[in-house]
């Protein structure tokens, strides 16, 4: 092939059985001067991380390159004053320097130099490095095909992979495979690179990192509200933020619920029910938007010492997700606030909260409201116990954890003024104590 008038270069490379090459790109040898008629290519493929390199040593015909006019003196002219000087003083030949000699020996050395062009051969060192992640077939046996490109962009090529064809038995599976796949890819391969560049990094969230709003107009992206509430309650900004979540709240068809409304809301010919939207936001959990920004808009409410109203959000939200912590965490802080007249929901709600995730907070709260809300009774304690050890026998440990602590609470408080008074229900507190460790610790 005639490599210096060809500006591009393509070529069909079966490198051997599992793996097939092609390459298309702009041609490194056109219009090359170098004197040689052939030409070597090293060609470095790296196929992938901790996958190696695939190092290809290719030979091409350049072509006769142009002839070029060389500004070379005759050797009877060079020579002259030479042959004058010897033949003056008798040094030169008896007959004479014949010309003849002279034309044989520039011929002579012709012939050297063009040998010594043929041996210096065009050579020429490319490396191609991966473009994304190699794309699976659903082919019988499966394959692959992977991108790569130099870091120029001018030269590219698509590599055909099957590990299964790599062995001697399977050389029809190869040769069949290659027949219908490699036509096909010569034809397209400048269609599939594009694509192939816009390959991106698998994202480690459960969700793409790049989020779907960008690709909307500006005019018509959605507005966060959720993430400009949340950055607003971390500033203490707690009016902002509850007008934040309540944005988001109507955009997920969520009613906002109030005391006041409440006579109305029963009213059911009044308005039109919306169906709230229960979908799952970003996250590992299964819980609700619409109950995390309700739980979130009652903690804004509470700050605002409009407990009432939190109340409402943190019912809706425990109503929306029933096995979700918070949510009741939130119902009893706010009903603990309102008075003594919620402080039996605000400790079913705690309990509620400990029997779903028994971390430190709601454990300490649970403890506390009911301690004030009950009077001391070591009868009510021992019931609390016999229950707890009950579910730790069901095999229900978070529940048991809230029975031992209501226990714990119910307990008469230790006499710490009279020193040589024995307490009468240390046997009992020691035993919901230890109990309440063990369950902690199976868990």
């Amino acid at each position: 092939s005639d490599l210096r008038a060809t500006p591009y270069i393509s070529a069909s490379l079966p490198i051997f059985a599992g793996r097939h090459l092609l390459l298309w790109g702009r041609n490194p040898f056109f219009q090359s001067e170098a004197a040689s008629e052939d030409a070597e290519l090293e060609l470095r493929l790296r196929l992938g991380v901790g996958s190696g390199w695939l190092r290809l040593h290719l030979k091409a015909g350049l072509g006769h390159r142009k002839a070029t006019q060389r500004s070379s003196v005759p050797v009877s002219a060079s020579s002259q004053g030479q042959k004058q000087f010897l033949e003056q003083f008798g040094l030169g030949p008896r007959g004479g320097f014949k010309y003849e000699a002279s034309a044989s020996s520039s011929r002579l050395l012709e012939k050297r130099r063009s040998k010594e062009e043929q041996k210096s051969m065009a050579r020429l060192e490319l490396e191609l490095g991966p473009l994304g992640e190699p794309l699976g077939l659903f082919t019988k046996p499966p394959s692959a095909i992977s991108f790569h490109s130099n870091a120029s962009g001018d030269v590219f090529a698509i590599c055909l992979d099957c590990a299964a064809c790599g062995k001697k038995k399977a050389s029809l599976d190869w040769d069949r495979l290659c027949a219908g796949i490699v036509p096909m890819l010569q034809l397209t391969g400048f269609l599939l690179l594009p694509q192939a560049r816009r390959i991106r990094p698998r994202s480690l969230r459960q969700k793409p990192t790049f989020d779907s709003r960008r690709a909307l107009p500006r005019g018509c992206r959605p507005i966060p509200w959720k993430s400009i509430g949340d950055e607003a309650f971390r500033q203490g900004n707690y009016w902002m933020a509850s007008a934040a979540y309540a944005k988001r709240l109507l955009e997920l068809r969520v009613t906002l619920p109030r005391e006041q409304e409440e006579e109305d809301l029963n009213d059911e010919g009044s308005k039109q029910e919306m169906v709230p939207d229960l979908s799952t936001g970003p996250g590992p959990d299964l819980v609700p938007e619409a109950a995390k920004v309700l739980s979130n808009r009652a903690a804004c409410l509470v700050k605002v010492d409009d407990n009432a109203y939190a109340l409402a959000h943190a019912r809706m939200a425990a109503e929306f997700a029933p096995r979700w912590s918070r949510a009741w965490s939130r119902l009893g802080q706010a009903a603990w606030k309102l008075g003594e007249d919620y402080w039996s929901e605000a400790v079913e709600a705690y309990a509620k909260a400990v029997e779903m995730d028994p971390i430190t907070s709601s454990v300490t709260a649970l403890q506390t409201c009911a301690a004030q809300l009950h009077k001391a009774s070591g009868d009510a304690a021992h019931a609390a116990k016999e229950k707890g050890n009950e579910s730790v026998r069901n095999g229900e440990l978070r529940l048991a954890i809230a029975a031992y602590t209501r226990g714990i609470a119910e307990l008469p408080a230790q006499c710490t003024s009279d020193e040589q008074k024995p307490d009468e229900y240390a046997l009992l507190r020691g035993v919901l104590y230890c109990n309440r460790s063990a369950a902690f610790a199976k868990l």
